[in-house]
C-alpha cells in the first residue's frame, strides 16, 4: 500500500517549527558579510590553484623540474583539496565549521607564503600539497554553510532569490 503524505505540514512538525523560527530571524548585513567572506575565500583559493599552473613555466628552469614533478605540482594541490575536504567534513560537525574554516584559511595562507622560500622541486610539491589540504578545509566547511543558508535559514520571502 502506498504511503500518503500531507502537503501541508502539521503545525507541530519539527520542520514546521524550525522553519517558523528561521523565518523570524531577519536576514541582515551580517549574513551578507558572511556570504561575501566565503565567496572571497573561495575565489582566492581557486585563483591560487589556477595561478600555479601558469607560473610553472617560469619555475621550470630555476628549479630544474622534470615532467613528473610538474605533473605533481599541477595535480597535487587539487588531489589534496579533495582529501582535505573529506577529512575536514568528517570532523566539522564535532568541532565547528567556523573553526574548520579558520584552520583551513590559516593553513592555506601559511603554506602559500612559504612558497618563495623553496629551493627544490620536492619542497614545492610538499608545500603545494599542504596548501591544497588546507584549502580542502575551507571548501568543505564553507560550502555547506552557504547551502544551509540558501536552503532554509533565509526568510521565506528571500528563499526564491537565492
Amino acid at each position: 500500500m502506498a504511503e500518503t503524505r500531507s502537503i501541508n505540514p502539521s503545525p507541530m512538525a519539527a520542520s514546521f517549527v524550525l522553519g517558523r523560527k528561521l523565518d523570524s530571524i531577519p536576514f541582515s548585513a551580517y549574513h551578507i558579510l558572511i556570504l561575501g567572506v566565503l565567496a572571497l575565500v573561495g575565489f582566492v583559493e581557486g585563483y591560487d590553484l589556477s595561478l600555479t599552473q601558469s607560473l610553472l613555466v617560469l619555475a621550470k628552469a630555476p628549479l630544474h623540474l622534470t615532467e613528473s614533478e610538474i605533473r605533481w605540482i599541477a595535480v597535487g594541490p587539487t588531489l589534496m583539496l579533495c582529501v582535505g575536504g573529506f577529512a575536514f567534513t568528517a570532523v566539522a560537525d564535532q568541532w565547528s565549521r567556523k573553526a574548520i574554516i579558520q584552520i583551513g584559511v590559516i593553513a592555506t595562507t601559511f603554506f602559500t607564503l612559504l612558497i618563495p622560500l623553496v629551493q627544490n622541486a620536492e619542497q614545492l610539491i610538499i608545500l603545494r600539497m599542504l596548501t591544497g589540504l588546507g584549502a580542502g578545509g575551507v571548501v568543505s566547511a564553507g560550502v555547506p554553510d552557504r547551502r544551509r543558508i540558501d536552503a532554509g535559514a533565509a526568510p521565506t520571502h528571500l528563499r526564491r532569490g537565492l
